[in-house]
């Protein structure tokens, strides 16, 4: 059974592909994204969507850890426990919860729905384009996705 979650992982795996190979491999990777981006596309309108209802909780949030956190070795800004401001930012955080309960509630709600979706059947009304093995480059890490769709022959 090919999911909608497995899709996604397909397509991710073709889009990193893309960008190696020869012609041949490179020519069959491009029209098996381009078979399947509508409903890639649907998908990531989807969870667009969903991330939308908390995008005011999360820029709040994310102002208060800027504001009282230190950056890290990659240069984000965190408060781990033991941190001087971590028992104000567990506060401020809990309180903004508190503030965005309705949008956070949907959100969960429209997440676990979504989830669902993901592992439901992928409906296919397009053709996967084969590769044959002999054009299929080392480098490519993950073959077993192209092998579980049938990609390569």
């Amino acid at each position: 059974m090919q999911t909608k979650l497995k899709l996604i992982t397909l397509y991710a795996v073709l889009k990193e592909a893309s960008k190696i190979g020869g012609a041949k491999f490179r020519y069959a990777v491009l029209k098996n994204l381009k078979s399947i981006d509508s409903e890639i596309e649907s998908l990531k309108t989807i969870e667009k969507d969903i991330e939308e209802i908390i995008k005011d909780f999360n820029e709040a949030k994310n102002i208060i850890i800027m504001e009282h956190g230190t950056p890290d070795e990659k240069g984000i800004h965190v408060v781990k426990p033991g941190d001087e401001n971590f028992e104000l930012v567990n506060k401020k955080i809990k309180d903004l919860v508190k503030t965005h309960e309705t949008s956070l509630d949907l959100y969960r709600l429209k997440r676990e729905e979504y989830e669902k979706l993901l592992k439901e059947d992928a409906e296919f009304d397009f053709n996967l384009f084969e590769i044959n093995i002999d054009n299929i480059p080392d480098e490519l890490k993950d073959l077993e996705i192209l092998m579980d769709f049938e990609i390569v022959k």
